[in-house]
């Protein structure tokens, strides 16, 4: 079951990278440029926490928002007038989203089967002496 979480993360790594150097493909500049190179490192980000922890939803709902605002980041930023530009914008976004949505249902289910995969249990006891 966790091989499948991780082909979408991996996937989203891919699209999140495509973005993140997207405006030096289409030789962009200005703040649609940034708004591109950090919402590609925030799948990015959000997928590498998929990746490490696999029920953790909270990695999976970062992902879906960083590409929900790829899709809408051409028309926010103005850069329609660039097809090209817009449309890797348009096409990574739907791919971080549906790959986000797809780690959602993954995640769920692994948390149901596994919930110690969603966060480190960390104990600060110190052995041998007791809390009472």
């Amino acid at each position: 079951m966790r091989e499948q979480a991780r082909r979408t993360d991996l996937v989203t790594v891919v699209a999140g990278l495509a973005l993140a150097v997207g405006w030096i493909w289409h030789q962009m500049g200005g703040p649609g440029a940034v708004a591109m190179l950090l919402l590609g490192l925030a799948a990015l980000v959000g997928a590498i926490f998929s990746l490490t922890r696999p029920a953790a939803i909270s990695g999976e709902l970062g992902v879906i928002a960083a590409g929900v605002m790829a899709i809408a980041l051409p028309w926010a930023f103005g850069f329609t007038d660039s097809p090209v530009a817009a449309l890797t914008s348009w096409a990574c976004g739907v791919v971080i989203t549906a790959a986000g949505a797809y780690g959602v249902v993954r995640a769920n289910r692994t948390r149901r089967s596994n919930p110690e995969l969603a966060w480190s249990a960390h104990r600060n006891e110190v052995p041998g002496v007791s809390r009472t």
